[in-house]
């Protein structure tokens, strides 16, 4: 099932997905009355390359008039932000369906993920929330799970934090059917712990919470408090919060580009980019090919298809909500599960933990972040 959570993206902050966005494509894609749907592309780097933007429109166009059975509608390309020098992980990446009936959008919208040969995408609710990720911790000497979970519960079980979290989940809407003198516990209740390890060997500790806040700026202050946090029983070495990971397919922070979990699902169609894809689609883009020919085309990108031994065209359907998963995981399963990291390392880039986001706007409040739209719980989640 591509809507479970074994699936999930997790970023680390809650307005990732507008990192490098234009303003007024912000402003323009919020502020709609009209359904939207919004989505990214699997192994999408922003590009004005024309051919490989009109590609992904054509193929995102066939797959929402074939699912919806709609026409009159708009696939929207991400607009960056001219007016400040973006680095490449500050390149916006999110792009946008206008033009969809209610019905049709509320279709694409919680299929969530589909794939075919030539795009694969990840549609989200057009609403902002505080991340479940909290931190990657390094620095322990063995993925023993336990014994992590031990530490980190000994630093929320502390009196300081606990009246941050009981202030924290004072007014959160998403918890008012639990009793307010309970509500700190059932954040610390709900603490996973899943390993992967750094290329050097270390185990990597990434951190689960149920959000104690919808608020974004009270969410980052307490956040960065975690990870200001030394999680030490004595037992296992001393756990901090280290540089995040940076899957360039899925644009998770909690593993590596090789790691990604999505090309494991069975009916995967998309790319892999841990084995070496370098764009979003598995079949060749007919006029990459020819610029090749001409000597007009990025060589690397041509030579990334050039090299594939598969027809020009091919067909392979989309898959969405009828996908029925494989029983295991694939490489590195165990490691993910019970702490005994698996799997090759080398191939995702690392950021800080501390990420960058588009002047932390976000529509609906102002700068500073402290009201607005959170969880879509102020503001409920649109089509």
């Amino acid at each position: 099932d591509p809507k479970s959570s074994k699936w999930r993206v997790h970023f680390g902050d809650p307005e990732f997905a507008l990192t490098g966005l234009d303003g007024q494509w912000i402003s323009t894609i919020w502020n709609d009355d009209s359904p939207v749907v919004v989505f990214w592309v699997y192994n999408y780097k922003y590009t004005d390359n024309g051919i490989i933007n009109r590609h992904i429109e054509t193929s995102v166009h066939a797959i929402a008039k074939s699912l919806t059975g709609e026409e009159d509608f708009c696939v929207v390309s991400p607009d960056p932000d001219t007016g400040r020098r973006l680095q490449p992980r500050e390149l916006p990446f999110l792009w946008a369906i206008r033009g969809l009936t209610e019905e049709g959008t509320r279709c694409l919208t919680t299929a969530h993920l589909i794939t075919t040969t030539n795009v694969t995408i990840i549609t989200v609710p057009r609403s902002l929330s505080n991340p479940r990720w909290v931190c990657a911790l390094g620095g322990f000497l063995r993925p023993n799970v336990n014994v992590i979970r031990a530490a980190v519960t000994s630093v929320l079980e502390k009196d300081e934090m606990i009246a941050m979290l009981t202030e924290l989940t004072k007014n959160n809407r998403r918890m008012r059917h639990i009793p307010p003198k309970d509500r700190a516990a059932f954040v610390i209740d709900s603490l996973e712990i899943k390993m992967t390890e750094a290329e050097d060997g270390e185990p990597v500790a990434n951190v689960y919470l149920f959000p104690p806040t919808e608020d974004m700026k009270l969410w980052r202050a307490w956040a960065a408090r975690m990870r200001s946090e030394k999680f030490n029983i004595f037992m296992n070495g001393t756990g901090r919060a280290r540089r995040i990971y940076w899957c360039s397919g899925c644009r998770g922070v909690d593993h590596e580009t090789d790691e990604c979990r999505l090309p494991e699902m069975d009916g995967w169609k998309g790319p892999n980019p841990g084995a070496g894809d370098k764009l979003h689609t598995t079949l060749p883009i007919l006029e990459l090919a020819r610029k090749k020919k001409t000597g007009r085309g990025n060589p690397h990108d041509s030579q990334t298809y050039g090299q594939r031994k598969q027809p020009m065209r091919g067909g392979g359907g989309w898959q969405g909500a009828l996908w029925e998963t494989r029983g295991g995981l694939g490489r590195g399963a165990k490691g993910r599960d019970n702490g005994q990291a698996g799997g090759p390392r080398g191939g995702g880039r690392r950021g800080t933990w501390n990420p960058r986001t588009p002047a932390n706007w976000t529509p609906g409040h102002g700068r500073g972040g402290n009201y607005g739209w959170a969880g879509g719980q102020s503001q409920p989640p649109r089509w």
